[in-house]
């Protein structure tokens, strides 16, 4: 009716707040924005704040505490928080130190442990598992043996754990729901009791066994009760607004809600009744385009002008320009969208945008700056870092009530620069600074052939973007993706800017200019790659290994063989002297925690990077610019060059037990040996499937005897499947043998029936064993 209602206080009801998974932790979404969730404690009947969502509690959710010996850990729904309950200092955790997931459902101490309960989404998330004298947090998952990772309680059963998980939606097959029953956790050994199979049942039953039973009101702070825990004769309040301690003098029956009488006053809303019109005139269709248009209402005026055809039509752009100076944004907005549709065959649509450059709506602001950029020679890059900062404005309004999705956000600004006739250095600087995934565009060949284009049009920007791209961070790609990614486009007319770079003082410049080698293709470059290799002292040989393995050049397979005896040595020299423990600040594998030594160990490396760091271009942390070059990065390249060409390399990395890597690459890499070569790798391969010790090598080596065809391969095949690495055995026949040689494993159906009917092992392992039986049949 025109009239809208004012209270004096908010109602305090729960909010809905879901935690963006992604990494850093930022995005929050408050459904009300004071924040007011926390922890609180009654003291002398007065309500203390101990501390707020802003300042240390990340979630206003609390669903569980539990007391170790650290403090009190608190789940919550953006991470999990510890609390000295003497100070009242907050300590909390999520993804960004090393968390699978920021969402904690449930906390349990046993022997001096805190287990943790993870879930986000489907299925990610995990038994977290802390350890108090190290500090390290442990994930374990599927590959440690949990039947899944949507886990939603930990509790306490005896010296055991009992697991609870939660109800997920399966992505593949029928598309129906699942739910794993409980299981009993070894805190000794990490591991379950059993293996166990899910129930599988329609989306009704889903909803009813997902739905959490909504608790009693949450006293003083509002919401709903999702839990009480009794800690040191305190009780632990916990609700969807924080927590509340409660000293055991107090009585919690006497706890209310004291908020005072709301003061009510009523209002008319002149936006209402001009929506009203608005909506009333669009039902009776009364009015003709014209009418609409001259309308004083802006919202029949916005209706009106969603109406025009695109592109608008000449006689309608003063209509257009007049409604983007309007009070009303929905006017604003539509007129913005038309004339942005239009900008290519609109004479004036350009210039009448650039006019709402600074427009307060900024779904307005983005619909300018995509048209200038497109369509002009200026770069407002001051307006598209905004758009790139925010990431997207959704689905802009368009007419009175609507909204339509035309594309504001970063990948609009990267068509935007791609169909721009001068993509010069101001571009490349932008793009340097916010640096597109090639991946994302793979499909789309026309925006990385515009950028080549552009550097070979112009080969002065080839050294730009040698010398600029620094590992500047965006969206999970960085500049020096990108600079790669730009030199595939280009071709043999950059080798002068590429060798130039291989002979650079700065050895980021140095790494650069290999990558853009191995970008390029050009098989002329392996010599100065060779050559490059001289300088380097181990900071920068990765990413000339990389353009090595690119180029697949033979003739470095020599050199390869010392750089991976080189890389092996420096591992086990980081690994002897232990170490920072930084993956747990940047998630890389939920599963493992990964570990770089101390610093100082590095060497003569570390101090040529001491000794850089007053230099202009310094890279801001070595671990994190320049990787060490791994034994992983060495046998990559090797795999690209083809294991036939490389199997007296793979025959040198046998000799060492305790390098696992190269053990496995060798035991598959010989597979693929050529028929000259075939009896000594054989010789290998039989050392290899006899290493009972390691069964995945084991695995690997007796399904390459097969693949050879050497005599002792049926029986290396039988052994490895009567062993306890059968399921690696499967594996490797899944993804190295052709399926129409399935068909030969006849020599094995005792051991694969043996799989088949074992309803111990888990359903994915019996079906390929069962497929493999069939063939045989």
């Amino acid at each position: 009716d025109g009239s809208y209602w004012l209270g004096q206080k908010h109602s305090r009801s729960p909010r809905f707040i879901y935690p963006y998974e992604d990494w850093p932790f930022k995005a929050m979404v408050w459904e009300i924005a004071d924040k007011s969730g926390g922890l609180f404690r009654v003291d002398h009947g007065e309500l203390q704040r101990i501390n707020s969502a802003e300042r240390g509690v990340r979630g206003d959710m609390i669903f569980d505490a539990a007391e170790s010996e650290s403090g009190v850990w608190l789940s919550t729904s953006a991470g999990l928080s510890l609390v000295n309950r003497e100070t009242g200092k907050v300590a909390s955790f999520g993804r960004d130190h090393g968390l699978p997931v920021n969402r904690s459902t449930s906390v349990a101490s046993v022997n001096g442990e805190t287990f943790f309960a993870m879930r986000h989404d489907d299925h990610d998330g995990g038994l977290v598992k802390f350890d108090p004298e190290t500090s390290v947090f442990r994930t374990i998952t599927t590959a440690e043996g949990l039947p899944t990772n949507a886990l939603e309680t930990v509790s306490v059963v005896g010296d055991q754990l009992q697991l609870k998980f939660g109800v997920e939606y399966v992505r593949y097959g029928n598309f129906g729901y699942r739910q794993f029953p409980p299981v009993t956790f070894n805190p000794e050994t990490d591991r379950v009791n059993k293996i166990v199979k899910p129930e599988q049942f329609k989306q009704n039953v889903a909803q009813k066994r997902a739905a959490r039973e909504r608790g009693r009101a949450f006293p003083i702070l509002g919401g709903f009760t999702l839990g009480k825990k009794e800690i040191a004769g305190e009780s632990w309040l916990l609700g969807t607004r924080g927590a509340l301690i409660v000293p055991e003098t107090v009585d919690l029956n006497e706890l209310g809600r004291p908020f005072p009488e709301v003061e009510v006053l009523a209002s008319t809303d002149p936006r209402s009744l001009l929506l009203t019109e608005a909506r009333n005139l669009r039902k009776g269709r009364t009015l003709t385009m014209e009418q609409g248009i001259a309308h004083e209402n802006p919202f029949v005026v916005a209706d009106a002008l969603a109406k025009l055809k695109v592109p608008v039509p000449k006689e309608d752009l003063d209509a257009l320009t007049a409604a983007l100076k309007s009070d009303t944004a929905e006017l604003r907005s539509t007129a913005a969208i038309q004339l942005l549709r239009s900008a290519g065959e609109l004479p004036g649509a350009v210039d009448a945008l650039r006019a709402v450059a600074d427009d307060p709506h900024p779904a307005v602001r983005a619909m300018a700056a995509l048209a200038i950029t497109e369509h002009t020679d200026d770069f407002p890059a001051e307006a598209l870092t905004e758009i790139m900062k925010n990431g997207s404005y959704g689905n802009p309004p368009f007419a009175a009530e609507s909204q339509i999705g035309i594309g504001l956000g970063q990948d609009a600004i990267i068509r935007a620069i791609a169909k721009r006739d001068s993509i010069d250095g101001r571009v490349f600087n932008f793009l340097l600074k916010f640096p597109p995934r090639y991946d994302s565009w793979s499909r789309d060949k026309s925006i990385f052939t515009a950028f080549g284009d552009a550097v070979k049009k112009r080969p002065d920007l080839a050294r730009l973007i040698l010398t600029g791209a620094k590992n500047t961070h965006t969206g999970g790609s960085t500049n020096r993706d990108f600079m790669r990614d730009v030199f595939r486009y280009t071709g043999p007319e950059m080798k002068p800017f590429v060798l130039e770079a291989l002979q650079s003082k700065d050895r980021i410049i140095r790494a650069n200019g290999a990558l853009a080698v191995g970008a390029i293709g050009d098989e002329s470059l392996v010599q100065p790659l060779l050559d490059a290799l001289k300088l380097e002292s181990g900071l920068s040989k990765g990413a000339v290994v990389w353009a090595l393995g690119e180029l697949q050049s033979k003739e470095a397979l020599p050199r390869l063989v010392d750089l991976y005896r080189e890389a092996r040595n420096a591992q086990k020299r980081m690994y002897a002297a232990g170490g920072m423990q930084f993956a747990q600040a940047v998630v890389v594998n939920q599963a493992e925690t990964r570990q770089i030594a101390n610093i100082d160990e590095l060497g003569a490396d570390w101090d040529e990077i001491k000794a850089s760091r007053e230099a202009e271009n310094a890279p801001a942390d070595p671990r994190h610019d320049e990787p060490l070059l791994s034994p992983r990065m060495v046998l990559e390249a090797v795999e690209k060059i083809g294991p036939e060409h490389a199997q007296e390399f793979f025959r040198g990395l046998v000799g060492e037990k305790n390098d696992h890597e190269g053990r496995l690459a060798a035991a598959r890499g010989l597979g693929d040996a050529p028929e000259d070569e075939r009896n000594e790798s054989a010789r290998v391969l039989r050392i290899l499937a006899a290493d009972a010790a390691n069964p995945r090598v084991q695995a690997a080596a007796s399904v390459s005897l097969f693949l050879i065809s050497d005599e002792t391969g049926p029986a290396a095949v039988k052994t490895a499947l009567s062993g306890p690495g059968f399921a690696f055995v499967l594996d490797e026949i899944f993804t190295r043998v052709p399926p129409e040689r399935y068909s030969k494993f006849k020599f094995a159906v005792e051991e694969l029936t043996r799989i088949g009917d074992n309803s111990k092992t888990t359903d994915f392992v019996r079906e390929r064993a069962v497929k493999i039986l069939q063939a045989c049949r």
